[in-house]
């Protein structure tokens, strides 16, 4: 061992004795070189030892960091920074508020119903959809920060809309006009007040669970009616111009705010037997509770497994772009009464039943179903240990009209999330083919005159010309 370590120690020697022409000594470019490689090219080691001992040797005048990629300390960087980032952030949604020694808490607003995502966040795994506990945790704390600051009621997670370069997280709530700005855009006449038609809900978006919750402004019928006629991909900037044909009158949140009121609208679902139309109202709904309370209706699993147990909740969107037709005025040269003008308005624009059961939708194309419901887990009903039997399965609807919409029945509560690209499901698809090409214009040719040979002049005889013809003719003759 000791004649080894001797042997090492004149190996060292000899190679510090060999120096080059900038004074460095081949030992210590070699500790460098291999240092270079096992750090950042372990497993390219052989394939860039010339290169690295290359720039070694020459980093006086190259800069080695711009050729030799050090990308574990690149991504050790990159995520030391995004954790620090997201501790920063996370820790936001925990904070206590800063009290002097003799300072009283303030007293919070009351806060609207949070759902608890934990457990419902489970139930929606049975349909595929999943955020992870981390992120369900993180969004309840979020969202129940947005009802204290907002002083919105029933909020919830409406779900997810994918972006080209962002996401869009989106929460529902309740929210009073009188309580926030009313914008600086002009209301129209058309225009279904804050908790009626298609603004009944208020809706807020935001990048992910730390981010900040931005409110979508209120829903016009302009930008509704031409969202029926567009299809664009959601970026994730919210001011961001919507460039279509036909044109689009606003931004990415006027779009977003369009397309997740056609959403609610067309995919919202309550259980067969809980409402019931008003008496005063066929176009009201109310609840169904009987007075006597043993013969009360209760869905069962069993039952829910059935597209006809299912009843759309909300009106439907007229093609007027509301949820209800207003009141007509006549002209001046119109003698009509003004009830018989509503009458025609309807009949041209009926209102869809209410509580419409979903087995009645109309199929989307070629027999492809609107909705498609299975039941998952358990498919019969069990004892429970105090003798009673319950049904542990689940019910997964989802729609074929608005893929990503899915509702989920679990003993005898139901649920509900959207998490899709926003779109509408279509059986064309449209691909437009590039123009023909264009050739390039060819190079103008110069132009002449065109050729007369009757006003040309014949060349001038060259000198000597005349007299050389004319000799060899006589020869030729005299032979």
């Amino acid at each position: 061992m000791a004649s080894m370590q001797k042997d090492i120690e004149s190996y060292k020697k000899l190679l510090k004795g060999l120096k080059g022409g900038a004074g460095e000594d081949l030992y210590g470019h070699l500790v460098e070189v291999f240092g270079h490689l096992m750090r950042h090219y372990p497993q390219e080691a052989l394939d860039k030892i010339e290169e690295v001992s290359y720039l070694c040797k020459n980093k006086q005048e190259v800069n080695i960091e711009e050729f030799l990629k050090i990308t574990e300390e690149i991504r050790f960087k990159t995520g030391s920074e995004a954790n620090a980032e997201y501790s920063f952030k996370a820790g936001k949604l925990f904070e206590a508020p800063v009290l002097e020694e003799d300072e009283e808490p303030p007293e919070k607003a009351p806060v609207g119903n949070v759902p608890d995502l934990l457990t419902t966040g489970r139930i929606f795994e049975w349909a595929g959809i999943t955020f992870g506990d981390k992120e369900y945790f993180l969004l309840q704390k979020s969202l129940a920060k947005l009802a204290e600051k907002s002083g919105a009621t029933k909020v919830r997670f409406w779900g997810k809309i994918y972006g080209t370069q962002k996401d869009y997280y989106i929460a529902e709530g309740v929210k009073d006009a009188e309580e926030e700005g009313e914008g600086d855009e002009e209301k129209p006449t058309d225009f279904e007040p804050r908790g009626t038609g298609v603004n009944q809900f208020c809706y807020w978006v935001a990048h992910d669970a730390l981010s900040e919750w931005t409110q979508l402004p209120d829903l016009f019928p302009k930008y509704l009616k031409t969202s029926r006629n567009i299809k664009i991909s959601f970026a994730g900037d919210l001011e961001k111009d919507i460039i279509t044909n036909p044109f689009f009158h606003g931004k990415e949140k006027h779009y977003l705010r369009a397309q997740i009121a056609r959403i609610h609208h067309g995919t919202t679902l309550v259980p067969k037997g809980l409402y019931r139309p008003t008496e005063d109202d066929a176009k009201e709904i109310e609840a169904d509770e009987p007075e006597d309370e043993e013969n009360k209706y209760t869905p069962q699993t069993e039952n829910q497994i059935l597209l006809s147990n299912w009843s759309h909740y909300p009106k439907g969107i007229l093609q007027n772009c509301r949820t209800q037709h207003m009141d007509p005025e006549p002209e001046e040269d119109d003698e009509r009464d003004p009830e018989d003008i509503l009458k025609e308005i309807e009949a041209k624009d009926p209102y869809d039943a209410r509580l419409k059961f979903i087995s009645e939708d109309n199929e989307i194309e070629h027999g492809f179903p609107a909705w498609n419901i299975r039941l998952h887990g358990d498919k019969e009903r069990q004892k429970t240990i105090r003798g009673k039997t319950e049904h542990n399965g689940t019910v997964v609807l989802k729609s074929n009209r608005w893929p990503g919409s899915v509702t989920v029945w679990k003993g005898v509560n139901w649920h509900q999330i959207y998490v899709g690209n926003g779109h509408k499901y279509e059986m064309k698809n449209y691909f437009p083919t590039h123009p023909p090409y264009i050739p390039v214009d060819p190079e103008d040719i110069e132009e002449h005159p065109e050729p007369n040979p009757q006003e040309v002049e014949a060349p001038p005889a060259k000198e000597g010309e005349g007299e050389g013809e004319g000799d060899k003719e006589g020869e030729n003759n005299d032979e």
